[in-house]
């Protein structure tokens, strides 16, 4: 009968730490984890590539990143983008060693980006961007 108890105790909190891991739940990742690197650089490219100016975006803070299990992983995050002095297109470009215009736009980003790994596919999905000018004065 001790047996017993004991094992459905165990199972009892097996279960109840499985389940606060919550498959399909948002989870928080860290924005510095090398998971999320390639993540941040492809969303970085698309919304630098789909704005209409001739100077490539940088990103210069990154927060609330959130991962979800799919079909695949969906990743939800907020970046603060800097115009930097680097004209686009540019393959040969390293990101980092652009510096940020002064008085050069600056945007806020909300991002969706899927990626399923097994075909190769990683997507934004969605971007929503507000921009700020700072004033120089």
């Amino acid at each position: 009968m001790r047996f017993l108890l004991t094992t459905i105790a165990f199972l009892f909190s097996i279960s109840s730490v499985m389940a606060s891991q919550c498959s399909g739940c948002w989870q928080d990742v860290d924005p510095n984890s090398t998971d999320i690197t390639n993540v941040i650089e492809k969303a970085r490219s698309h919304i630098s590539m789909q704005r209409n100016s001739q100077f490539q975006l940088k990103v210069t803070e990154i927060s609330d990143v959130k991962r979800q299990v799919v079909a695949g992983f969906k990743y939800k995050f907020k970046l603060i983008l800097c115009t930097t002095e680097c004209k686009k297109p540019n393959d040969k470009l390293i990101i980092e060693d652009c510096q940020c215009q002064d008085g050069g736009a600056i945007l806020t980003c909300k991002v969706t980006f899927v990626e399923r790994a097994w075909q190769n596919y990683r997507e934004v999905t969605n971007s929503e961007c507000s921009e700020e000018i700072p004033n120089l004065t």
